[in-house]
This record gives C-alpha cells, structure tokens and sequence, in this order.
C-alpha cells in the first residue's frame, strides 16, 4: 500500500459528457497547478480543501455571490497559503 501524497484520494479533471470542463483555459492551469504542487508534497490534499473552503468562506462573507464563476480565482487565492 502507498503511503503519502500520492496514495490520497484527490479530484479527477471535472468533466461533463463532453470532456473537461473548465470556462477558460486559466482555469485549467489553476487546477494543475495545485494538483502538481500536491503531487510533489508540498501540501496533502484535505489540509488543501480546507484552506480552499476558508478562502471560500472569507470571500463569501465580503460579497462574493458564489455563483461559480469566481471558484479558481479562490484556488489562486489559497496558493500563498499552501507554500507555507
């Protein structure tokens, strides 16, 4: 059985019927981006939902309508915090 960052369980490319789905090529860089840092160690992937569902939150309560659109600007968001 593996062990560490590679042996967790972490979120496929999201996909619709049609293949991935991403609004602009941005955000698939995005999601690569903390895929790849996750994958070298740099953060395990529960300790990385939970500071993307604080930068949610804090986002939400200064007046982001949650509509989506703004999702990968919080994973950008949260990088800084990952490195540390």
């Amino acid at each position: 059985m593996r062990s560490g960052p590679a042996a967790e369980p972490v979120p496929g490319i999201p996909r619709d019927a049609t293949g991935p789905v991403f609004r602009a090529p941005w955000e698939a860089h995005a999601f690569a981006m903390v895929l790849t840092l996750h994958e070298k160690g740099l953060f395990v992937w529960p300790e990385w939902s939970t500071m993307l569902g604080e930068e949610i939150k804090k986002a939400q309560a200064a007046g982001d309508p949650d509509t989506g659109e703004t999702y990968y600007f919080h994973w950008l968001a949260t990088l800084p915090d990952a490195r540390d």
